[in-house]
Formats: structure tokens, sequence, C-alpha cells
């Protein structure tokens, strides 16, 4: 206990004598007490440690330097005596208690050299229990600046632990409140040490951790944006100054150029949440201009990092409002593929893989639309560029398919579309994406679809479009859940590739028509897709018709916003023209017709095409008239107030000589009988004359007996037309032919649908044997179809039996069976007294109640029928 005591009045008289005003003798007071503390053994006693807290906290600056610089020196040296854990929480304490600037830089000094000691040592600091972040939390006056310098320092010493030890530091300057202006000059400081250290292996790993650290920078207010901004600026120019160091020193640069453009990315990322900052994103956009153009012009590659900035660009191009902004983020998008273009020209490589670039289409054909002329011109080159990495498509497909997107985890849209891209190209059916599968069951798949295009994605995806639309229009409207259509610009840029698919183009222009229709924002810019594929189609024999087919087919859907609707009345009528190609004007006679029926004020020009006039100049051409009689047959099928307004169109069709024509004429006025807007019978006056032999053509009986069966309305006010109409069906559908004619036998069927709608007793009095002949026919027939299709006439002919056999007499009849006889007593014992019951035989069966104890008696009838002899 002695010695305890011995140096614990040692160690306070030594601490006294730093109370002496003079400076030197502060200085020599300290040293001994530190040489003190050399010869007590380890570890050191509870007085020494509050002898170096005195000396820490002492008011005169002088004796608190000394001491701070003793106390790392005695744990570098002896660290048994004092160990770094226990060092660096003396020497932080002081810092609570708002040193002077001075004082507290010469703290922190201390602070970094006893923690590179531990790291040399292999020691780790928590972020809980980090020296930098613990002194820069205390708030003292001068300990930011020298903290900076510090890490700095640890940077230009080039030490493999400078990142994981920074990294913790770095994240909170960035994101505690109030040190904005610390966190800037923290991340210059670094990046410029970083670059000065010359070697890529030290810099680009500080630099990475940098741009980490911009992804929670800049959150606050306008000046956190403009520091956040000034820090990009600085990253900027730090990989500037390393690129060209690496380039001029002929050192490899694929390292340095791959993390700049994971810079780039971050930023186009980041800029979004800092738009309410006016003129960022054509900085942003500018800064990555610069940054990409000193590679190019030192005569770096391309390389397929660079991707990501353009999947970034296809996500920002989309927000982007003010010209100037959508100026510069074209020329960004035009600089990178030309610089990618021209790569591929040099190196005469065809590329094997779906260009990233594409995603940017719908982004870029937005733009097209814009007032600006400056913004057109950069769109429509860039457009150019587009057309030929569309026409290299088909062989991306065709070879062995290589996945160049990066391997950075895919937390963003940026980044999830080109993976997403890449793998339905090479793989559309695959399992590992059907993330949609839950959802597409609420929604009834098409029964004609195999189980292998039932696993395309896009097939999914239109399922999931439709659940939602079916969701939205369910919907309570003063309901507050709304639909999100944040998705619909990620589907729409990558479905705008897919539709050059061989396999998804046809379902993924599904998608494209769905999407459009659900948002107007997208009408225009998918419409303008079409036709940009439509050319590039056109000019090239590379695609299969099926695309081109499966692209206008959606086009009229997109005509349901009333923006998109002249353009396509407009791009339509150079097709109509009566010198143009058949094929082109029976197309655009059904492209009319279906934007008419997602629009009626498309009706007028609809009408123009369809009027008899305009009709018999194209009666010679097969393939117009039946466009044009299949056009009249949806009109009249969809809305027959509209039929009735080109009724004379329809009369053409019926009189037409053409089978096809005339069957298609019969269709449609079939249509408007069954609204009710043509009188059948007037109608069939008309008509009756003009139909062809239809024992000869079987399309023309098969729509006949469809308009037949209208005539069932009115049969018994015209009993005898009536009665020519059902021989006529019964003619059509008993006929046989000896060569089996599968159209044939459809308009048998349809004949006996349509005679089930005729009255029994109408068909028994004007078909003579009627009963025996369909017993005949029915049990002689071998075609299923047809007998699926008699079912109906059978199920008739049975209800009618069952309604009228034995009640048409009045005479009573006399019973003869027992039974009979029952049914004639019963209800007069049940309903006792009431004259007029006895003749509800059936109600007086349900009111007999059989129960266990009826069982028991039975053969003791306790009432007795006199009536039942």
């Amino acid at each position: 206990m002695a010695m305890p005591s011995s140096t614990t009045a040692a160690l306070s008289r030594l601490v006294d004598r730093t109370r002496v005003p003079d400076p030197t003798l502060q200085r020599h007071a300290v040293g001994a007490v530190f040489r003190h503390l050399l010869s007590l053994p380890a570890p050191l006693p509870a007085a020494a440690h509050d002898a170096t807290s005195a000396l820490l906290a002492s008011p005169h600056p002088a004796v608190a330097a000394h001491a701070a610089a003793s106390i790392a020196r005695l744990t570098a040296t002896r660290p048994d005596l004092l160990p770094s854990d226990v060092a660096l929480p003396l020497l932080i304490a002081p810092l609570a208690a708002s040193p002077s600037p001075l004082l507290a830089s010469c703290l922190v000094k201390a602070v970094s050299a006893l923690a590179t000691c531990a790291l040399r040592s292999g020691s780790r600091f928590p972020a809980h229990d980090h020296p930098f972040i613990q002194a820069l939390a205390s708030g003292a006056d001068g300990a930011r600046a020298e903290l900076m310098r510090q890490a700095a320092g640890m940077v230009a010493d080039r030490v493999d632990w400078v990142v994981k030890f920074l990294r913790p530091f770095v994240m909170f300057s960035v994101v505690r409140k109030g040190d904005a202006a610390f966190a800037r000059d923290l991340i210059g400081a670094l990046a410029a040490a970083a670059v000065a250290a010359g070697k890529a292996s030290v810099a680009i790993p500080v630099l990475k951790m940098l741009q980490d650290s911009m992804l929670h920078f800049g959150r606050g207010d306008d000046q956190e944006v403009r520091l956040w901004l000034s820090s990009a600026e600085c990253l900027v120019d730090a990989y500037v100054v390393l690129l060209r160091k690496l380039a001029h020193g002929q050192m490899p640069t694929y390292d340095a150029q791959a993390s700049s453009a994971t810079l780039m990315e971050t930023l186009l990322s980041q800029y979004s949440f800092h738009q309410k900052f006016l003129g960022i994103d054509s900085t942003i956009f500018g800064l990555s201009k610069h940054l990409f153009l000193v590679q190019k012009d030192l005569g770096l590659c391309y390389i397929p990092e660079i991707s990501v900035v353009l999947s970034s660009l296809s996500y920002s191009l989309t927000g982007l409002e003010f010209e100037h902004e959508q100026l510069a983020a074209l020329k960004l998008l035009s600089f990178l593929i030309d610089w990618k273009y021209e790569n591929v020209l040099d190196s005469k490589e065809q590329t094997h893989h779906v260009s990233v670039e594409l995603l940017c289409v719908l982004a870029v054909i937005n733009l097209t639309i814009s007032p600006s002329k400056s913004v057109k011109a950069v769109a429509y080159h860039v457009l150019s560029r587009f057309s030929l990495f569309v026409l290299d498509l088909p062989a991306s497909h065709s070879s062995e398919e290589q996945d160049i997107s990066t391997s950075y985890h895919i937390s963003k849209p940026a980044l999830l579309l080109p993976k997403l891209l890449h793998h339905l190209w090479s793989k559309p059916s695959s399992s590992c994406f059907s993330f949609m599968k839950y959802i597409a069951t609420k929604a009834s798949p098409d029964s004609g679809q195999s189980d292998l295009e039932a696993n395309y994605w896009t097939h999914q995806i239109n399922a999931y479009l439709t659940a939602l639309h079916r969701e939205k229009h369910t919907l309570d409207v003063r309901s507050s859940k709304t639909t999100s259509v944040a998705i619909s610009s990620l589907i729409s840029s990558v479905a705008s590739v897919l539709v050059m698919h061989p396999k998804l183009g046809t379902s993924a222009a599904e998608s494209l028509a769905m999407l459009g229709t659900s948002d107007p924002r997208l009408g225009m810019p998918l419409f303008v897709v079409i036709l940009f594929y439509s050319k590039i189609l056109c000019s090239s024999g590379k695609f299969s018709a099926e695309i081109s087919l499966s692209l206008l087919e959606s086009l009229p859907s997109l005509a349901i916003h009333g923006f998109v609707l002249p353009l396509a009345l407009q791009w339509i009528s150079p097709m109509l023209k009566r010198d143009s190609n058949s094929v082109l004007y029976a197309m655009a006679v059904r492209l009319l017709c279906k934007i008419w029926a997602v629009t009626d004020w498309a009706f007028p020009n609809l009408q123009v095409v369809l009027d008899p006039e305009n009709f018999s100049n194209f009666i010679s051409d097969r393939e117009i008239s039946a466009s044009i009689a299949t056009s009249i047959r949806d009109v009249c099928k969809q809305n027959p107030d509209r039929g009735v307004d080109i009724i004379l169109s329809v009369s053409f069709c019926i009189e037409s000589r053409d089978s096809v024509v005339q069957a298609l004429g019969l269709e449609s006025l079939s249509y408007l009988c069954e609204a009710d807007v043509v009188d059948f019978y007037t109608a069939w006056k008309v008509i009756s004359k003009q139909v062809l032999d239809y024992y000869v053509e079987p399309a023309v009986a098969h729509s006949l007996c469809i308009l037949l069966r209208c005539g069932a309305m009115d049969a018994e006010a015209y009993s005898v037309i009536s009665g020519n109409l059902v021989r006529t069906l019964w003619r059509i559908g008993t006929s046989k032919k000896n060569n089996p004619d599968p159209l044939w036998d459809k308009a048998r069927g349809t004949a006996f649908h349509s005679l089930s709608n005729y009255k029994v007793s109408l068909i028994q009095d004007a078909i003579p044997d009627f009963w025996k002949l369909n017993y005949e026919f029915f049990t002689n027939e071998h075609n299923l179809a047809v007998l699926k299709a008699m079912e109906h006439l059978q199920d008739e002919i049975i209800r009618y039996e069952h309604i009228n056999r034995r009640r048409v007499t009045t005479d009573k009849r006399t019973a003869v069976h027992k039974f009979e006889k029952l049914l004639e007593v019963f209800p007069r014992a049940v309903f006792k007294g009431m004259l007029s019951h006895h003749q509800l035989p059936g109600a007086a069966l349900l009111t007999l109640n059989f129960t266990p104890k009826d069982i028991l008696n039975e053969g003791k009838p306790k009432i007795s029928f006199t009536g039942f002899a």
C-alpha cells in the first residue's frame, strides 16, 4: 500500500510544478511527469491516468499541448504501459471543453498519431468508437481543419487500411447536420491527396469511397445542394487529373475509366433529389460530358461500363422540362453514342450484345416533339444512330449472348434495366423473371396461349397491366387508393426495345399499346416509336413481317388520346389514295376501323372509305373489298346505330357477287337486326333475292344462318315467311356433302343454333313429319360439332313436350293405373273441405311428411281412402 500512496504523492508534486507561469519550466515539468511514468511497472495505475488527465485539462495551453504529444509518444513506444484504447479517450475528452483552436489542433494530431499506431498494429475501430468521429462530434474549434489535414496525410502515406478507417468518418461527416461545408472541404482534400499519390491502386479506392459518400450528401437546403455540386466538381477534376497522369505515363487506365463511369452514374441518379435547385441537372450533364471528352481526347477507348451512364440517362431524360436541360442531356447522349460507334468502326468488330443505348429510344423520341429546334436537331441525330443499333439486333439474338452489363448491385432502376434487357433478349422464357406471376394470375390469360408463351416476361406484364386496368375501374372514385404510374416509363423503355425481338415482339407491342392507353403521357411518344421502327422495318429486309404487323396493330389503341388521333389519321391518309398498293390500302382500311373502335371521332373518315361509291371502285380487288366489308361488319357489330348510318354499304355488300363480301354483308345485317335498329322481315323482303346459292358457298350459308336467327322474334306475325326461313335452316342443317368441308359443317351447326330460337310449334308446322325426321337425323349424325349444335334444338323440343303433352284437352281422363288413382284421391284427403285444392296433387304430395313413427306403423293406415279401390 505504501507504493501506490508514494506514487500518487510524487505524481501530485510533479503536476503542481506545471502551474508555474514560465512555459519553459512547464515543459520541463511535463517531461518529468512522463519520465516518472516510464519508471513505473506496467500497466500504469489509476493515479497515473489521473495525472495525465490533469495535464491535458491544464489551463495553460503549453502544458496541455506538450502532454498530448508525450502521451502519443508513450503509447507508441510503451503500449504495455498505456494502451491506445486507454490513451485515446484521454486525448478526446479535453476536446469537449472547447479548448483553443491551437490546442484542439494539437490534440487531434495526437489522436491521429495514436490511431495510426493502432492501425499498423492490426487494431480496428468500429463506427461507434471511431476516434475521428468522436473528435469531430466534440465540436471544438480547430478540430475540423486538423482532422481534414490528418485524413489527407493518411491518404498521401499510401497505407492499405486508409479506406476502411476513413469510410465511417467520411460518411459521418456528410450526413451530419450543419457540417456541409466541412464535408465539401473534406471530400476535396481527400480527392486531391488521392490524385497526388499518383498510383491508381491508391487513388481509385479513395475516390470510390468519396463517390459513395455523395449518395448521402446534399439532402438539405439550397446551400447544401451547392456544396454537393461543388464536391461533384472536385471529384470530376480529380478523375481528369488521374486519367491524364495514367495516360501520359502509359499506365493502365481501365479501372480509372470504369470508376469514373460509376461516379457519373451516381451523380445522375442523385440529381433527381435536387431538382428544386435550378440548373443542377445541366451542370451534371456538363460535368459528365467534360469527363468523357477528356478520355476521348486522351485516345482512350469506350468501355462497356459507360453503359450505366446511358441507362441512367434513359431514366433521367423523361423528367427534364426546360430546354437547356434537355439540350445538355441530349448532347451528352449524342457524344457517348458517337464515341461508341467510332470505336466499333475502328475495331471493325460486330457487336454481339443488345445495345443498352436503345433504352433511351422512348425518352429521345419524346424530345423530338419539343418546340425547340435545337433539341429536335440533336434528337434526330441521336435517332439516326439508334437506327444503326436496331439493325444489329437480329445478329445479337442469333449469336451467343454475352452479358456485358456491370456486376454492381441492381438496387436502382438505372442498373436494373440493362440487366433485365440482356436477360430477356437471350432467355425470353426464363423462370428467373417470374416476379409478376402472382399478379398475372389475377387476370384471365388467353386460353389459346401456349405454356411457353405464358412464361414470357411480356405476357406476364400484359396480364399485370390488365389486372391494374381492371382494378382501376373497380375502385371507388372517392377512394384515396390510386394506381402508381411510375412503373409505366420503365416498362415502356424495355418494351420499346423488345418489340424487335423475334419471339417477344408481338407481346411487347401489346404492352406498348396497353401502356399508351392507360397513361396519356406515353401516348404521343409511343406513337412516334411505332413510326420510327416502322420506317426501319420498311427500309430493311432483315426482319419478319410479324414484327411490322404487331407494331401496326398496336397503333390504333394510342388514338384514344385526342392529340394522337389527328396524327394517326394523317399518317394513314396517303395509304388510302386510289392508286396505292392494294395491300397497303386494305391495311389502312382496317387500321382506320380499329381507330374508330377506340374513338368515334374517326367515324367521318371511316364513313368516306366505306361509302358504296368508293367501295365500287375496288370491287374487283378481293383484298380491298374484303377489308372494307370486314370493317362494315365490325361497325355494325360494335355500334349498330353507326351501322344504320352505313346501311347503304351493307346493302352493297349483300348485292355483291363475291361470296366473302356477301357473307360479311349478311353478318352485318344480322347485327343490326339483333339490335332492333332494322326490321328483319322488311329487310328480308328486299335482300332475299340477292342471296347467292348457299349450297355452293358455305361462307354465305353460315352468314345466312346467323341472319335467319333474327326471324324468330316476329315469326308468328309472319307465319308464311318464317315457315320458309325454318325450312331453309332445316335444309342447310340436314344437308351432307360427300367431301367433308369444315366450313359447311360450321354452317350446319349454325343452322341448328338458329333453328333452336324458333318455337317448336312453328318448326313442326313448317316441316312435315318433323318428329320422325328429327329422330332419324339425330340418331344418324356423326359430326360432333353438328351434334353439339343440335343439343340446343333437342332441349327446346323436350321443353315443348313437357309443357304441352296431355294438357291440350279439357275432357277428364279415366284413371287407369293405381298411381293415377292415388293422385286423384290424395289431395281430397289432405285438403279436407277445400274443394278447389283437389286440383293440386303436387302440392298435396309436398305436404306429406314421413317420420320414423310412420315407418314403424307401416301397414296400419289411419286414413281411409274410400275412393282408392
